[in-house]
């Protein structure tokens, strides 16, 4: 097994059961507890409260015909390369789950107000405004 297959982190949702959100959003705040803690318990918090790190990103230079990390300039090594391109699908991996997850247990109508462009995080914010008049 490659290095890169073998930090692969598998997050199992399968076993977990969130009753969906009710039309009538009555169950909010069940929800929510239900919500977050299924994600925490996954380390996915992070994802969900806004502080999950997003991972560095690489542009090909073709002046020096190298990969090289955008922020620092610096060049890097075909292993480099395939360690940020992990890091950047276990990101959109995690990211993508959390959506998912949310719009598999909210009404197709609450689904459309609060699908919007963005993160996690930014999706969780909009429905949890929804309930929320002072979201902390």
């Amino acid at each position: 097994m490659s290095p890169a297959l073998e930090n692969m982190t598998t997050i199992n949702f399968k076993t977990v059961k969130i009753e969906p959100l009710r039309d009538d959003e009555a169950n909010w705040v069940t929800y929510e507890r239900d919500l977050v803690t299924a994600f925490r318990a996954r380390k996915l918090g992070r994802h969900l409260d806004g502080t999950a790190r997003k991972p560095r990103a690489y542009a090909h230079d073709t002046a020096q015909n190298a990969y090289i990390e955008t922020t620092s300039n610096q060049v890097l090594t075909d292993e480099e390369v395939v360690k940020i391109e992990q890091e950047q699908d276990d990101y959109m991996a995690r990211e993508a789950m959390i959506m998912e997850i949310i719009r598999s247990t909210v009404s197709k109508s609450t689904w459309q107000a609060i699908d919007k462009e963005g993160t996690s995080a930014d999706l969780y914010d909009r429905l949890r405004s929804r309930h929320v008049t002072n979201p902390a």
